[in-house]
């Protein structure tokens, strides 16, 4: 009986050292740059990513607040180098911008435009330093890691970590079999300071003149639901001015 109790034993050992061994061989053979370039491949191809200079972007909105849920409209423009943006959105029938020049966040609202506290600057550049970290990782001097698969809306991802030389982290996960970038994940401020985990879910891709992009996304921040987006309508390469970006200067009578 015994000797039997220590063979099953012993088979046991062996089976988890085998099941151990190939589990870590099978990630060691994943090469997360590899994953990288085929996702790039799979949203457009390198060529077409770098030759987007500028967005226009048309969607629905879903804020969820303590208070309830609202819907919205929202029109965003973005720049790159640097990122600029601009957000133009009506909630209950109030009309909002928000607008980024690179630097630092404004506001404006019933006609009357301020810089945007400290809060909401540092919140928007959490996001705009990952704008373009697929393309530009190695440039950026980031270091990337593969942390294993995972499902994401039942669809199995790999786990890719970026983190850039300030130690910033950020989490991609791409689906398994189409490669395309299906969450992010990293730690950044919200508009009031408050630093937590930030989630950003994307689905419903689709190719707009080769570009291929999420037309639906959802974002949470420490577990809960913030915001639903969804797009109606993209427009690539405008040529949008530089003073779209600004803050309004009101003009003297």
């Amino acid at each position: 009986m015994g000797g039997n109790t220590f063979k099953v034993k012993s088979i046991f050992i062996i089976s988890f050292v085998i099941v151990f061994s190939f589990h870590f061989r099978a990630n060691s053979e994943i090469n997360p740059q590899d994953i990288i370039e085929k996702s790039i491949e799979a949203q457009g191809g390198r060529e077409v990513l770098e030759s987007v200079k500028d967005v226009v972007a048309t969607m629905s909105v879903k804020l969820y607040i303590p208070q309830g849920e609202y819907l919205g409209e929202r029109k965003v423009y973005t720049k790159t180098e640097p990122t600029k943006i601009r957000i133009e959105q009506t909630i209950m029938g109030i009309e909002t911008t928000i607008g980024f020049d690179g630097e630092n966040a404004w506001l404006e609202q019933m006609g009357k435009a301020m810089v945007a506290p400290q809060s909401i600057t540092d919140s928007i550049k959490a996001s705009v330093i990952r704008e373009d970290l697929l393309l530009k990782y190695k440039e950026k001097g980031c270091k990337i890691e593969y942390l294993g698969q995972t499902e994401v809306n039942s669809q199995s991802c790999y786990q890719i970590k970026f983190t850039d030389k300030e130690g910033n982290e950020t989490t991609y996960y791409f689906d398994k079999k189409t490669y395309l970038p299906m969450k992010t994940e990293f730690d950044a401020p919200d508009e009031t300071g408050k630093i937590g985990k930030n989630e950003v879910l994307n689905s419903d891709f689709r190719n707009i003149k080769n570009l291929v992009m999420p037309f639906k996304s959802i974002a949470y921040f420490d577990g809960k639901k913030l915001l639903e987006i969804t797009i109606k309508e993209v427009e690539i390469n405008q040529g949008l001015e530089d003073s779209l970006f600004s803050i309004p200067i009101k003009k003297q009578p």
